[in-house]
């Protein structure tokens, strides 16, 4: 009896990048097979060569891309927003790489005035959290966008008086065992600014570690010209800011005789116009203004009035 044997292909696979080749093992040696693999080899060595020289490219790109001037807007766009870590990386890369460049100075300059600016800012809140809501700096002049308000001294009064024409006045009587503080103000627009946004006012008594609200500043014009300027029959260019410059205003809160005896007290303003001009036929005066000012909170702590948020100010306080 006799047997035949036979042998089969083996089927293996050989790998590079880029190449895939699939190469038939006999029983016994093959040209073919040599031969791919040598191609295959050749083309793996070329391949190598191929990835060297996109990593020299690569790296070279990486070097003329970090010019001076590139470096510095690295060291400038953190530094504008306040993240000095951020700023500090970036100075020490342009330092070694460009150590006696015009842009490493300019760059060291802008760290050093980030680092200056945070380190008062610091000691401004450690004085803050030392001495409480009496370290806040009094300010009675806002400057917000488009307009300065100069604001007067407070007064206590049973009648809040305002829409002034002629020997006449409009008025609010304050409640029982109640009293209006009433302050007056001098709206000066910008050149060339018709109908700026006024900012809001409102009162505070501090209760501990915040301010709480006693009442909104209700704004009105302080004098009309006559009766029929207040009605609006005809326009008075003394309270229109598109033809005088200086507007006066008075500004009152109400609040009873028990909250406001919790001296200090505290007369907050946005540093931000929230208060807009608006116009009702029927509305007496027809001129008036609307306030949205979200920022004068039911209450507020330090931090409301931290340097880096600048939406609040003390303009006036009432120690007596």
């Amino acid at each position: 009896m006799f047997r035949k044997f036979f042998c089969l292909p083996n089927l293996t696979g050989y790998a590079a990048t880029g190449v895939s080749i699939i190469a038939l093992s006999a029983c016994g040696p093959s040209p073919e097979i040599a031969k791919y693999k040598e191609q295959t080899e050749v083309l793996q060595r070329q391949l190598d060569a191929l990835i060297v020289e996109r990593n020299s490219l690569k790296s070279r790109i990486e070097e003329l891309s970090n010019t001076p001037g590139l470096l510095l807007t690295k060291v400038a766009e953190p530094a504008a927003t306040g993240k000095l870590e951020e700023a500090e990386t970036a100075l020490h890369t342009i330092k070694e790489k460009y150590p006696l460049a015009p842009e490493a100075m300019e760059a060291q300059k802008l760290v050093d005035v980030l680092r200056i600016k945070q380190e008062k800012q610091q000691e401004e809140d450690h004085r803050l959290q030392a001495q409480g809501f009496m370290a806040l700096k009094i300010s009675p002049v806002i400057d917000a966008i488009g307009i300065k308000i100069s604001v007067g001294v407070p007064n206590f009064t049973k009648q809040f008086v305002f829409d002034r024409y002629g020997d006449r006045y409009h008025f609010l009587n304050a409640d029982r065992d109640h009293k209006f503080v009433v302050i007056g103000l001098s709206a000066t627009a910008e050149k060339g600014v018709g109908d700026p946004e006024l900012p809001g006012f409102a009162l505070y008594w501090a209760d501990g570690k915040q301010l709480r609200k006693i009442d909104n500043f209700d704004l009105r014009f302080a004098r009309w010209e006559d009766y029929a300027t207040y009605l609006g029959n005809y326009g008075d260019s003394r309270n229109d800011f598109a033809k005088t410059a200086t507007v006066p205003f008075a500004i009152g809160a109400h609040g009873s005789d028990e909250r406001l005896a919790n001296r200090p007290l505290y007369v907050v303003a946005t540093t931000h116009g929230c208060q807009k001009r608006q116009y009702k036929r029927f509305h007496q005066p027809p001129e008036y203004y609307v306030a949205e000012c979200a920022d004068l909170a039911e209450t507020l702590s330090l931090a409301s009035f931290s340097t880096g948020q600048g939406k609040l100010t003390l303009v006036r306080r009432i120690d007596k």
